[in-house]
C-alpha cells in the first residue's frame, strides 16, 4: 500500500499532539497505519518522537489505557485504545500523515508519569 504523505511543519506539531503515521513492524517491515501519540517535537531536527497507539493489549509490556470518552473524541480515536510507553520512535515530521487530535492535560499528566515510571527518571 503506498500513502500519500502530507508534510506538516515541526513548528505544528507539538506534544500531546495525536498524528496518524505508519509505524513499522518490530521486523522491520512498514505496518498499517497508526495513531500515535507526539512526545517530544526537536524542532532543529524536523523530528518528533512518537508513541503507538493501538486497540489491542497485550501483557507484560508499558502501556497506558485510555477510555474515558472525552479522552476519545479529542485525541481523534475511534474506541477504547492503548498508548504503548515502549513502542516509541523518533521519526522526521514528513512522514506524519495527518494530525488526528490532541491528549487532554489528563492523558498527558498519565502519559508523563508512565514514561517516568518505565524509564525509572528521577522526580
Amino acid at each position: 500500500m503506498i500513502y500519500k504523505n502530507i508534510v506538516i511543519m515541526s513548528k505544528l506539531l507539538k506534544k500531546g499532539d495525536t498524528v496518524l503515521f505508519p509505524f513499522n513492524n518490530s521486523d522491520g517491515t512498514i505496518g498499517k497505519l497508526r495513531p500515535c501519540v507526539v512526545l517530544n517535537n526537536v524542532l532543529d531536527l524536523g523530528e518528533v518522537e512518537i508513541a503507538m497507539i493501538s486497540r489491542t493489549q497485550r501483557r507484560g509490556v508499558a502501556r497506558l489505557i485510555v477510555n474515558e470518552l472525552i479522552d476519545l473524541n479529542s485525541m481523534g480515536l475511534v474506541d477504547e485504545s492503548v498508548i504503548y510507553l515502549d513502542k516509541v520512535n523518533t521519526v522526521k515530521d514528513k512522514f506524519i500523515l495527518k494530525i488526528l487530535g490532541e491528549c487532554t492535560p489528563n492523558v498527558m499528566k498519565r502519559i508523563d508519569e508512565g514514561i517516568v515510571l518505565k524509564y525509572k527518571l528521577p522526580i
